[in-house]
């Protein structure tokens, strides 16, 4: 399964570099011993929301591809409720129209400072439960160091190609596009051809109200 089309020359990019977690906000290693701790292959992301919102990630094998390996899928939530009783809920009613869901047309920030190398626009909005076809809306911003965020399923895109972008800033809007099923936002994350695990910077986001 792939959730969105990348050209090979998104996918040739500088090769990867080892670094410790000490100098770099990510970290490689080659091999796991999977009984002893070990040194995650992770990229630092600041919240691409500025509401509470719960991520569904992508296990080692699941999406092979750069972008999709590894990455997450994010939701925003809210509090509502029911015959008395309250819920964190995705979606109002049913969610049959992609206006009930919570995440719908809601601001999605920048997870690092950087360069965006490249955007793609899907027109087609998908109606939720009903799987689209790749690719979904995307941008790709490049950080200094040479790690790659991809943060698809997007829509009403603020930036562009050769755009410079500040942490937090606004890129864009969650949509329904592309391979998926519901409003939502995937993040992937990689460096050179090694794909790596999102980590969110808890701290930059205790100032956002729980639920």
């Amino acid at each position: 399964m792939r959730l969105f089309a990348l050209t090979a020359t998104v996918l040739l990019i500088a090769g990867c570099t080892t670094v410790s977690t000490e100098s770099s906000d990510f970290a490689a290693s080659d091999s796991v011993d999977s009984t002893q701790p070990y040194a995650l292959d992770y990229a630092l992301a600041q919240p691409i929301f500025d509401q509470y919102y719960t991520c569904g990630e992508h296990r080692a094998g699941e999406l092979p591809y750069i972008g999709d390996a590894l990455g997450a899928d994010c939701t925003i939530q809210k509090l509502e409720e029911i015959d008395g009783r309250t819920f964190a809920r995705m979606y109002s009613g049913d969610g049959d129209a992609n206006e009930n869901w919570y995440g719908w047309a809601q601001d999605v920030l920048s997870p690092c400072s950087g360069e965006v190398t490249k955007v793609a626009v899907n027109a087609t909005t998908n109606e939720p439960g009903v799987l689209g076809e790749p690719p979904a809306t995307f941008v790709i911003v490049k950080r200094e160091d040479g790690v790659h965020f991809l943060l698809a399923h997007l829509d009403d895109l603020a930036v562009e190609a050769g755009d410079r972008v500040t942490v937090g800033q606004e890129i864009g809007v969650v949509g329904n596009n592309g391979y998926g099923r519901t409003p939502h936002v995937h993040i992937g994350a990689w460096h050179g051809e090694t794909p790596l695990q999102i980590r969110f910077d808890l701290k930059s986001n205790s100032g956002h109200v729980a639920l």
